[in-house]
């Protein structure tokens, strides 16, 4: 069975033709879905955007990224996809607790995760998600990197129920999420970032939730596809754990990889 995977296609700075064009090569592709791992779109286009996308008429599974919800706020956006889902059957959006079934042996789970801020609590970087995205609209650093904490808490309770529950019914599970979740997956130039960078671009609280999980499930599989920093890379946390992180630029979407389950 071959799935393609897509991450960071940012169809809001693509016209009409370079989003149909993208569709197509989707439908051409010869697979039998579709996963999606964040940065969609924006806010202002992300129900336009997915609806599109719905017509390749394949089964798509994503998780949001953090573009996703740029002018616009998470409950505000997260309603506004979940509608497009109720209208699009082909829609899936994941982290509502859902082990989707790809094959026999591989089940999907899907969160869209977040930079927790963990890997450096004093970083000077700032991101145009602070000014963008509602919910992290702060005036207090120390403020919004407790809501970087929390977030990406939530994302670390979530794998740490919905993968053991997976890894009881396959022999694979592939996690879909939009940040990587341990810092070797976090590349830049081939590198891995800085800690100031790390700050915005590594889930340490869910990457914890996922190495446990590996930990405890030492005869399972578990693959880890996520986005968000734009260079494509692969890391090898266990023996049962490998991380790849698709990459991208902007205008120019691409099917990164085509998983041949």
């Amino acid at each position: 069975m071959k799935i393609a995977w897509c991450t960071d296609l940012h169809l809001n700075f693509c016209d009409d033709q370079a989003v149909g064009e993208f569709i197509d090569r989707l439908r051409n592709s010869d697979s039998r879905a579709v996963l999606l791992s964040g940065d969609i779109s924006n806010g202002h286009l992300i129900a336009a955007h997915l609806t599109k996308l719905a017509t390749v008429n394949l089964p798509i599974f994503f998780c949001l990224g953090n573009h996703d919800f740029y002018e616009g706020g998470f409950n505000e956006i997260d309603g506004i996809v979940n509608e497009c889902c109720r209208q699009c059957s082909n829609l899936h959006h994941l982290g509502q607790g859902e082990v989707i079934n790809l094959t026999s042996k591989t089940k999907l789970v899907g969160h869209r995760g977040w930079a927790d801020g963990r890997a450096c609590t004093h970083s000077s970087v700032w991101l145009n998600d602070f000014e963008r995205i509602q919910d992290l609209k702060f005036d207090d650093r120390h403020a919004l990197f407790a809501k970087l904490a929390k977030l990406g808490s939530e994302s670390a309770r979530y794998f740490s129920e919905i993968i053991p529950r997976a890894m009881e019914q396959a022999e694979q599970v592939i996690v879909l999420t939009h940040v990587p979740p341990f810092f070797q997956a976090a590349l830049h130039n081939g590198i891995m970032s800085s800690p100031e960078f790390l700050a915005h671009f590594c889930n340490v609280a869910g990457g914890q939730a996922i190495l446990w999980a590996a930990e405890e499930f030492p005869e399972k599989q578990i693959l880890v596809l996520c986005g968000h920093t734009h260079e494509g890379g692969v890391a090898e946390i266990r023996p049962n754990l490998q991380i790849k992180t698709g990459g991208a630029t902007y205008g120019q979407p691409q099917i990164w990889d085509v998983l041949d389950l």
